[in-house]
């Protein structure tokens, strides 16, 4: 996109008398890029989710299955994006959509879903790279923080119990 602004200068010489103006015209191009900005939404207490160094993350906390995020173009060209499923841990068991095409100022919600079975107790986290053709950051992290509680197993040993015989009583 070009812009351009023109100006007049004026100027006096060493007696006071006036120079002929002179007129500067300044044009800039400036080039449309796309540009990708990541919302993960907020805490309780109106926080965005994001960590100390800037990355946007996703909360699962301890029971939640299913999340979304935002991705939006706020540059003045096409924004292409995509997330490479394939790289993804086995506890990540959708990323929907995994890429698309956003025009400037558009959005689009991105649903994450999990599975904790067969997990360990503690936490699961993994940074995923939202890949885009913004030249200043071709690769947006987004981290994906779950916790998986604790589980009560009852076990019986003997595995077995012999209660003899038994009567029916009317």
């Amino acid at each position: 996109q070009n812009y351009t602004w023109s100006f007049e200068i004026t100027a006096e010489d060493g007696s006071g008398n006036p120079l002929a103006p002179a007129t500067v015209t300044a044009t800039m191009n400036v080039a449309k890029t796309a540009a990708i900005s990541i919302d993960t939404g907020t805490n309780g207490q109106g926080a965005p989710n994001v960590d100390q160094t800037g990355v946007p993350f996703v909360p699962f906390g301890t029971t939640e299955t299913t999340r979304t995020f935002l991705i939006r173009n706020v540059g003045l060209a096409p924004l292409v994006w995509s997330i490479d499923t394939t790289a993804l841990p086995g506890w990540v068991t959708a990323v929907s959509p995994a890429q698309s095409t956003l025009a400037p100022q558009q959005a689009v919600t991105v649903t994450v879903t999990v599975d904790r079975t067969g997990l360990s107790y503690g936490s699961a986290v993994y940074e995923m790279a939202v890949e885009s053709n913004d030249p200043l950051r071709s690769a947006a992290p987004v981290r994906l923080e779950m916790q998986v509680p604790k589980r009560l197993v009852i076990g019986v040993t003997p595995s077995e119990l012999a209660l003899g015989l038994y009567a029916i009583s009317d």
